[in-house]
């Protein structure tokens, strides 16, 4: 009883493995870099998956991670003050998608805007930020920075 007790885990175990290791192999790895003053905005809408975003001293923004199976990385709008990022997942892949996962690296005193639908998001290092507002439909959000407003919203 035991021992198929115990076939029956290791087997389980495989198969989690393996489809770990399935999910993460459709993954695209991302690494992109934008001069900005830090005296603007940076706006960045990710549907499903992590981001980490990070307040640094330079004067640039700096994205790092995976996309997901599916995803492509636009940019609506690169300037020296103002920076829209998207990822955009393709429909057919959304059920098989474990997300994107990204880093993020921005000035540290930029407005800051993040969107996304099921997305966990954790800023940190914002100091004196005009304003930060974080928009999910469901995910974890953390917060740990200075700003003038903050506005986050989770419908659930």
């Amino acid at each position: 009883m035991a021992r198929t007790a115990l076939r029956r885990f290791a087997g389980g175990a495989w198969w989690i493995a393996c489809v770990a290791a399935c999910a993460n192999a459709h993954g695209e790895a991302i690494e992109r870099e934008w001069a900005h003053t830090g005296n603007g905005s940076v706006t960045l809408d990710n549907a499903w998956g992590s981001v980490e975003v990070i307040g640094w001293p330079e004067a640039r923004v700096q994205l790092r991670g995976e996309l997901g199976e599916g995803a492509e990385l636009a940019v609506a709008e690169a300037a020296s003050t103002r920076l829209r990022l998207a990822v955009k997942h393709d429909d057919r892949f959304r059920a098989r998608i474990a997300g994107s996962r990204l880093v993020l690296h921005v000035p540290q005193g930029v407005a800051f805007t993040f969107t996304g639908v099921s997305a966990d998001i954790d800023v940190r290092g914002l100091r004196n930020s005009p304003m930060i507002a974080i928009s999910t439909v469901t995910g974890d959000q953390r917060l740990a920075g200075t700003a003038r407003a903050t506005r986050m919203k989770s419908v659930s």
